[in-house]
């Protein structure tokens, strides 16, 4: 689908609260630029993943997913962003289902590369690691559109507490990155220093 009329973008986002937080941060991003959310995949143009990677489980629930969008909705746009795409670049442009691909410090070009990928009508890929000392802390939301556990206050806290080591322990999106850069190992699904 390659057009320039109001689309409709629904939200898939598997995870933990970090991830929930970033899927609302890019629901406002897509607001903003004139994009429509909505709840209901049966109208939507759009679909964006934000992944999870903590074990193989979350790694196979993500790849799909991806599937899962593209063949009921062959016309539609879909969109990889999160953990997977961040941690194993090479794994997420393998979902050639995807026509967006994403990783976490790339969340906030979420809506120029639609409109690369609208206007040149060709895959995108948009994969940057993290450096090391590189805050993760985003301009923040204004609140959550959809029901979750997840509050502002909690979120806030919990990422402008960037301790690094804090999150791999409880084996949130930084746990993945180590393992892409070599600092952790997945074994069995879990991580282990």
């Amino acid at each position: 689908m390659c057009s320039g009329d109001t689309m409709k973008v629904f939200f898939h986002t598997l995870g933990c609260k970090v991830n929930q937080y970033e899927t609302q941060e890019m629901r406002e991003q897509l607001k903003k630029n004139g994009y429509e959310i909505t709840e209901d995949e049966n109208i939507a143009d759009i679909f964006v993943i934000n992944s999870c990677t903590v074990t193989s489980e979350s790694d196979r629930k993500t790849r799909q997913c991806v599937r899962h969008y593209k063949k009921k909705y062959p016309e539609s746009t879909v969109v990889l962003t999160g953990c997977m795409p961040q941690s194993f670049p090479e794994m997420a442009e393998k979902l050639t289902e995807a026509d967006i691909v994403l990783g976490n410090k790339n969340n906030k070009l979420l809506a120029s590369s639609l409109d690369e990928y609208f206007g040149e009508c060709c895959r995108v890929l948009h994969l940057e690691q993290h450096q090391s000392g590189e805050s993760l802390v985003s301009s923040g939301i204004s609140g959550f559109d959809e029901r979750t556990r997840a509050t502002l206050t909690n979120l806030l806290t919990y990422k402008e507490t960037s301790s690094h080591e804090r999150r791999c322990n409880k084996e949130c999106r930084e746990s993945a990155e180590n393992t892409a850069s070599g600092t952790s190992i997945r074994a069995s699904g879990l991580f282990f220093r």
